[in-house]
């Protein structure tokens, strides 16, 4: 156990078959916790959540809402009325403190985490309140529907749908690629039929080459009904391919999305040698990590840090 924790006997005290572990900051108990649990579980024993956990803070370097947080989770299963409240203070502290990154570590918990069939409905509505509290954890919360979808929970796809498709439309028109392209992915994987929405209209408001090929990708799976190929086709037509427009013409033709009329592509010397070693840039079959990898990495990193924590405190250790 103290080679897990690098506790000293300075820094616990026993109670009977009660342990009280000392820490600096917040971080370190929330590490100690972390170590103290992994090791219980190595031995087959499981912790008591509702005794175990951190009880008094005197000083932390984290924020408020990142404290209040930790405690509400720290030792417990974050499932039931427990995740609900989680969830609800998660987005109520991202609106007080809008600068902040509240919601990302809020969704580096959630993906983490296991969930039970009737937490589903609670995570989705976070979901869809989230990403119009935050825009920008747009990626993690496709990261965490794709992931639910996969593991078999069942999703109301069309409400989440009806959060989507106007923020995909408004980041179509705005320019916003980043917002838009997760949002295609996602409503790609929930296989969501775009042919009712504006998104073939909006199709040609932005140039960039990425966001197109995920349009053509949609379009070949029978989501899009059209789309401006006649604009695009003219377009690269009269390029040199000096500019982002090659990726456009070369995983167009290669995916078999757009024709090559002439082979003018695929006989262009810029892209020959990339025909000739298959190289690719966007594979329809990949899709976001799985939520179990992401986790086995979550626990490296934390892991790493607080190696790192106890080396600044006690020096290194084997």
């Amino acid at each position: 156990m103290q080679a897990a924790t690098g506790l000293t006997s300075d820094e616990a005290d026993r109670l009977q078959d009660d342990w009280l572990i000392g820490s600096k900051t917040l971080e370190d108990a929330e590490a100690r916790l972390a170590a103290v649990i992994r090791a219980y579980q190595e031995l087959g024993l499981d912790i008591n959540g509702r005794k175990t956990g951190i009880r008094h803070v005197s000083e932390s370097s984290f924020p408020e809402w990142r404290s209040r947080l930790i405690n509400l989770k720290s030792g417990r299963a974050l499932t039931g009325d427990r995740l609900q409240e989680y969830l609800k203070i998660a987005i109520n502290e991202q609106i007080r403190s809008p600068a902040d990154s509240v919601l990302a570590y809020v969704y580096a918990v959630l993906i983490a985490s296991r969930f039970n069939w009737d937490d589903i409905p609670a995570i989705q509505s976070f979901v869809t309140r989230s990403v119009a509290v935050d825009p920008r954890i747009i990626d993690s919360a496709c990261i965490l529907l794709l992931n639910l979808n996969h593991e078999g929970f069942k999703l109301d796809k069309d409400r989440i749908a009806s959060r989507f498709v106007p923020m995909l439309e408004q980041s179509l028109e705005s320019g916003h690629t980043f917002e838009a392209i997760w949002s295609l992915h996602l409503l790609r994987g929930l296989r969501h039929d775009l042919a009712q929405t504006r998104v073939s209209d909006l199709a040609d408001v932005n140039d960039g080459s990425a966001l197109k090929i995920v349009l053509l990708d949609l379009r070949h799976l029978g989501l899009l009904p059209k789309l401006p190929e006649k604009s695009w086709l003219k377009q690269l037509g009269t390029s040199q391919f000096h500019d982002p427009s090659w990726l456009l013409a070369y995983e167009g033709v290669r995916h078999g999305w757009l024709p090559d009329a002439g082979g003018v592509i695929k006989t262009n010397p810029l892209f020959v040698p990339m025909f000739s070693r298959n190289v690719q840039f966007y594979d329809p079959k990949r899709n976001v990590q799985p939520r179990a990898n992401l986790r086995r990495l979550r626990l490296a990193r934390a892991k790493a840090t607080h190696r790192a924590r106890l080396v600044d405190w006690f020096g290194d250790y084997p």
